[in-house]
């Protein structure tokens, strides 16, 4: 929520960023002297930022996982289950945004965690978050190789994952700005290719299509609205928690654009609604035209298709599926990306701030890449890609989208812990960080903070569950449970290791450090945006829906 302190001053997050604007005249943040592991390069422009928050969470998440979803949940419990994360992500934006537009740091909420509330806790939002990416590769990897069966199986599986490991190394072989624009390029791809498939999707519910009949909601009659009861919620929860609660990768890459004030409001905005609007559209569509006993769907017995795919099969069009394959193709390559992307920073992070040892991987080179950081996070990340080839993509790929999964939720307990303690310590020392000029704050705080941490651990209830219970089997077993939970053990347990290393203590909010990394808009910015501020609100409306 924005909250103008002066006459006729406007949000920053409605800026449009002039050609040529430098980071001089966009105001500089207070941090300490260039520290001796070398700096990030401020290389991402705020309309970068902008356009990937709207694309980059588009992957197999929305074009296939959530098929799974609704085989799982039924049509309306996936909905429910979507929707529940859906409005976690709205807070996890309004909660985390202010901490990062007030601290643009390259570590983030790792950097808040240790500074707010206490070292081990920053670890284990750390590792959690980096053993959650790494595994992303490995899961992408899955449907990569289910796309390409689906045109050709006479290249051996091992092949494809190798191609695609070595795509991901030559990406990050560049300077960042080569990332940016991959990522610039392909969420545009996948924005409009999104947007085109579910304007085919409502089409046939209209009856298009050679086979086309008009849907009237039979799915919804004659089968299931629920399926499986707590447990499908369960699983259709954490496959909506793995696709969509990625968004903390918009706020890190705060930590090397040019404008945070203006990036991450804007991000703010649009990625929660975005997200609900895609996400929601797509499971509501699936639902009416797709049966949710359908063997077609993830998870069933034939190779996993896409909603979309199976739709337009049914209404006799043929060839824009192959479209979508494509489409997909992008989707997993630049989500795999942004995978070793997120987790090379988050490891970095916590080398630089010593919540591991500095010289694992806190070097930064001149060209702002942290080699080392890539390099071990590289590694880990191609071990469990390669892991796809000794089981079934299905079987292999509940190991590590649970691993993710609950790598987030333990990050939205961690982040909702340190945002109450941000505002203890604000209160505590009298810091007037909410009445400075163009201040960004939280929408209605602490609700979204409370809501975030009530989902989290309504989520954690939902991976036990699912860990004891799960689908398709009547008996508790430890692979089970383990299959579902391993990420959250391995996190506790390195982080109670972590605790007992360092004898690390709490953070006090009368002393906590409220003054490093701090960004403070300077008058170049303040004097651009009044200005601004005389032009038509629907102009400045357009600035949210501009890709250049």
């Amino acid at each position: 929520m924005e909250k103008i302190h002066s006459t006729k001053e406007i949000p920053a997050d409605e800026v449009d960023v002039q050609p040529g604007q430098t980071e001089e005249a966009l105001g500089r943040e207070n941090t300490h002297p260039p520290d001796a592991h070398g700096e990030y390069q401020r290389a991402i422009s705020p309309r970068q930022i902008h356009v990937i928050s709207l694309g980059a969470n588009i992957g197999s998440g929305v074009l296939i996982a959530t098929g799974k979803g609704l085989s799982n949940a039924g049509p309306l419990g996936a909905i429910f289950a979507y929707g529940m994360v859906a409005s976690a992500v709205f807070a996890v934006f309004q909660v985390l945004g202010e901490m990062t537009i007030a601290f643009p740091t390259s570590g983030n909420f790792i950097d808040y965690a240790d500074r707010f509330v206490h070292p081990s806790l920053a670890f284990a939002a750390g590792f959690a978050e980096w053993l959650g990416w790494c595994a992303v590769l490995g899961s992408e990897a899955v449907f990569f190789s289910l796309i390409v069966q689906q045109w050709t199986d006479a290249v051996p599986e091992a092949v494809w994952i190798t191609l695609f490991i070595l795509a991901t190394a030559v990406l990050f072989s560049f300077p960042i700005k080569w990332f940016a624009w991959y990522e610039y390029v392909t969420s545009v791809v996948k924005l409009f290719g999104v947007i085109m498939f579910l304007v085919i999707d409502f089409a046939i519910i209209l009856g298009a299509g050679p086979k086309g009949r008009r849907h009237t909601g039979e799915t919804w009659r004659e089968g299931p609205l629920f399926k499986n009861g707590f447990g499908g919620f369960s699983s259709a929860s954490l496959l909506a928690l793995w696709a969509m609660a990625d968004q903390v990768f918009v706020m890190i890459m705060g930590g090397e654009t040019t404008s945070p004030r203006l990036a991450i409001a804007r991000a703010a905005k649009t990625v929660p609604v975005r997200v609900a609007t895609i996400y929601l559209l797509t499971v509501i569509f699936a639902g009416i035209l797709v049966d949710s006993d359908d063997p077609q769907l993830f998870g069933g017995s034939a190779i996993a298709q896409s909603p979309h795919t199976i739709a337009m099969e049914a209404a006799g069009i043929y060839g824009i599926d192959q479209f979508l394959r494509v489409i997909i193709l992008l989707s997993v390559f630049g989500f795999g990306a942004e995978g070793i992307y997120i987790a090379s920073r988050i490891l970095r992070a916590m080398s630089h701030q010593r919540l591991i040892p500095a010289f694992l991987a806190a070097k930064v080179d001149s060209r702002g890449r942290p080699l080392w950081s890539l390099a071990i996070t590289g590694a880990v990340s191609i071990a469990l890609t390669y892991i796809n080839l000794s089981g079934t993509g299905v079987t292999i790929f509940t190991w590590l989208s649970s691993i993710t999964a609950s790598a987030f939720f333990i990050v939205w307990i961690v982040i909702s812990i340190t945002s109450l303690r941000f505002h203890s310590a604000l209160k505590k020392q009298n810091d007037k960080l909410f009445t400075e000029v163009f201040a960004w704050r939280c929408w209605y705080w602490p609700g979204p903070t409370i809501w975030l941490l009530t989902v989290s651990l309504l989520l954690f209830i939902c991976c036990i569950y699912s860990g004891l219970y799960p689908l398709g089997t009547q008996d508790a077993s430890a692979e089970n449970f383990f299959q579902y939970n391993i990420g959250v053990v391995v996190v506790v347990t390195f982080t109670i290791a972590h605790k007992f290393i360092y004898r690390s203590k709490i953070r006090h909010p009368t002393s906590v450090d409220l003054t490093t990394g701090r960004r403070t808009l300077q008058a170049d910015e303040i004097a651009m945006l009044r200005q601004y501020y005389s032009r038509p609100p629907w102009i400045r409306a357009l600035a949210y829906f501009k890709f250049w």
